[in-house]
């Protein structure tokens, strides 16, 4: 039986990963940080290694004897500083590189983000997986810091050792921590659209994403990238509306324009900075680039060399979202 090592295990997309692979024939063996983390992994039937990202002996314990890692840990926030998202996203995919390399890995799946490719305020439009931006602001450090450790995954590609991201956009489904925050803004009267939400942008359904992974896993050549969607667009505002429907929330009517936004966002991250607030700031750069303009993927590559094809449909996932 072969046997891969995952981080993030207890997360929204390591959850159903986990089981899935032990549906396909895995030995798991999963990272927890907290002894809740533990025990909903042993429940799940994996072998539970105790560690972080930033403890190289648990990470070789973790990759000893396995055949693939898969690599779904990160720090994913629209605040905080550069140095947190730099040590859990860079300098903790570099040591479950070295981990996995000196362990005899052959298979290192990581799961990066589509939004690893924005970089200026601009529209980007059935965008490929070699689009890159010149650079990344440092006000972008979510985003700055994926990319990077994307980077330092692909270099490490050989014969030997398969590296390769799978890209997906905003992941959606039952148990996302996005949704509940959403509804808590709406409901709070603090929510409101860009331009409307009238423009298209992709998503994941959950399961989608990890059958992704999978394939990745199987059948990646190395040393690529994969945007992978539900495969069509989706209106935001109506994909939002939608969503808040099956939490019995109503979607608010007020709308800013991108401008209008954009010029407020700078303010309100330096009131925020200045007065070392401690909650998150109701709006940033960040956040604006990433929900406010169109934003759409081309899946080819996934669909022509990892035989991706989303099998889990919209309609199946509101109808889960109502009933859960």
């Amino acid at each position: 039986m072969k046997t891969c090592f995952v981080t993030g295990g207890s997360g929204f997309v390591g959850r159903p990963l986990v089981r899935a692979l032990i549906t396909n024939g895995y030995a798991v063996r999963a990272l927890a940080r907290s002894a809740t983390s533990a025990r909903e992994l042993q429940a799940a039937g994996a072998e539970v290694v105790m560690g972080e990202l930033s403890d190289p002996a648990a990470l070789r314990r973790g990759c000893e004897d396995a055949v693939t890692v898969i690599h779904c840990a990160g720090h994913l926030k629209m605040w905080d500083t550069e140095d947190v998202f730099r040590k859990t996203n860079v300098e903790g995919t570099r040591n479950l590189l070295g981990a996995a390399k000196s362990g005899g890995v052959k298979r290192f799946v990581q799961i990066g983000a589509s939004a690893s490719v924005m970089g200026n305020p601009k529209p980007m439009v059935d965008i490929r997986e070699d689009t890159y931006p010149l650079s990344f602001p440092d006000w972008f450090p979510y985003i700055k810091t994926k990319a990077e450790a994307e980077a330092l995954v692909l270099k490490e590609n050989t014969s030997n050792f398969s590296t390769s991201v799978i890209r997906p956009p905003l992941i959606w489904g039952v148990g996302s921590p996005l949704l509940p925050d959403v509804v808590r803004e709406v409901r709070s009267g603090r929510f409101g659209w860009i331009d409307r939400g009238e423009y298209e942008f992709p998503a994941c359904h959950v399961r989608n994403v990890v059958q992704a992974i999978l394939l990745a896993a199987e059948r990646a050549s190395g040393g690529r990238s994969y945007f992978v969607t539900d495969g069509r667009n989706y209106v935001f505002r109506r994909f939002f509306t939608e969503l808040l429907a099956t939490q019995e929330t109503s979607a608010p009517s007020r709308s800013f324009p991108f401008r209008v936004a954009w010029t407020l966002a700078p303010v309100v991250e330096g009131v925020w900075s200045v007065l070392h607030l401690k909650n998150d700031p109701p709006l940033t750069r960040q956040m604006v680039r990433m929900i406010g303009l169109p934003f759409t993927l081309n899946i080819d590559r996934a669909r022509q060399e990892l035989q991706y094809e989303p099998a889990f449909q919209f309609e199946q996932g509101i109808r889960e979202l109502k009933g859960a």
